[in-house]
């Protein structure tokens, strides 16, 4: 399948907050996040192996030296980006999800993109792209990823007078479902002005609620069309 590497953004108290369907590899910003597992074993896991097929083997000897142990769940290991078009790579683990404490989890997923976003500032990075996280053999279930993901970067904004600029969540083109369900998120959210870069200076002199309703609809047809 041909990635389509359209997006729909909304800006969020100056941060652009985009959803892109592509592979993460190719992703041209600052820094790229991979999940991974605790030992660092960059072959293992589909988004793993994508960053490692592009950016070249020396990932791989970066994470063996600095990070000989491994890393927990509560880290972030970082290395270059090599052949990546990125300064940096900020690999972590998630847990796997437990029906037994599903709020715990989310929290979780909450605070690690929170951390990614206090890692990325302390390097002087503007720019972010994250996996869908915890869609995977992980099991989380992705009904609940759209809110939890881009609450966590609304939050973040809040809270800081941030630096970043931009924010991608990056969805594999065969994840037609998350896809889906992302674009369905946005459609609910078109009261808070969601809306297609490419439409957003169609008629400027139109009302808001309008506006946002047409934008949004075109994210719609761009991300879940063919």
């Amino acid at each position: 399948m041909t990635p389509r590497t359209n997006e729909t953004s909304k800006e969020y108290d100056g941060i652009e907050i985009n959803l892109m369907i592509d592979s993460i590899s190719n992703v041209s910003l600052d820094v790229i996040v991979n999940s991974t597992n605790k030992n660092l074993e960059l072959n293992n896991g589909s988004i793993s192996k994508f960053i490692l097929l592009a950016a070249g083997p020396e990932i791989q000897n970066e994470c063996n030296q600095r990070y000989p142990q491994g890393i927990s769940t509560s880290k972030i290991a970082v290395t270059k980006g090599y052949n990546l078009n990125c300064k940096n790579v900020f690999h972590l683990v998630l847990p796997p999800w437990d029906e037994n404490s599903p709020d715990s989890i989310l929290a979780n997923l909450t605070q690690i993109i929170t951390t990614c976003l206090e890692k990325a500032e302390g390097l002087g990075a503007k720019s972010l792209a994250f996996p869908i996280l915890g869609a995977g053999t992980l099991k989380y279930p992705i009904e609940n990823l759209p809110r939890t993901m881009y609450e966590a970067v609304k939050n973040y904004s809040d809270l800081n007078s941030s630096q970043i600029k931009v924010v991608n969540f990056v969805v594999y083109p065969q994840d037609t479902e998350i896809a889906k369900l992302f674009t369905e998120y946005l459609n609910r959210e078109k009261n808070e002005g969601f809306h297609s870069k490419d439409d957003e200076d169609i008629d400027d002199e139109d009302d808001e609620d309008k506006e946002i309703e047409y934008d949004v609809s075109a994210g719609q047809k761009t991300l879940v069309s063919h």
